[in-house]
C-alpha cells in the first residue's frame, strides 16, 4: 500500500486524509507481474482514492504509470512487496 499512497499524495497532495496505508500490519506478498498487482484495485477491492477517481481515466492511468514505474519487477516480472494482512486462521491446541 506504501507505493499507492506514495504515488497517489504525489499526483494530488490532498489524498493525504484518504492515506489507508499506514493502518495496516506487515507480511510478505507476491505478485507475477504488475497486472496482477493493479488490477484488484479496480476490481472494487480498491482504497477510498480509486473509488473516487473512478470515473476520470486519464488520473487513474497516470496513478498506475507512476506506480509502476516505482515498483521493482524481478528478472520475471514478479513483483514481491511487504503488505497487510486482512485476516488469520489458527487452531488452538489441546
Amino acid at each position: 500500500m506504501r507505493d499507492f499512497w506514495d504515488a497517489a499524495i504525489e499526483l494530488e497532495p490532498d489524498t493525504t486524509v484518504l492515506d489507508e496505508g499506514a493502518r495496516f500490519n506487515i507480511c510478505p506478498m507476491a505478485f507475477a507481474d504488475f497486472d496482477a498487482y493493479w488490477n484488484p484495485f479496480l476490481s472494487g477491492q480498491a482504497p477510498g482514492l480509486l473509488t473516487r477517481c473512478r470515473s476520470m481515466e486519464s488520473r487513474r492511468l497516470r496513478l498506475r504509470d507512476l506506480i509502476r514505474s516505482r515498483v521493482s519487477l524481478g528478472n520475471d516480472g514478479e513483483i514481491e512487496l511487504v503488505s497487510g494482512a486482512w485476516a488469520a486462521k489458527g487452531r488452538a491446541r489441546r
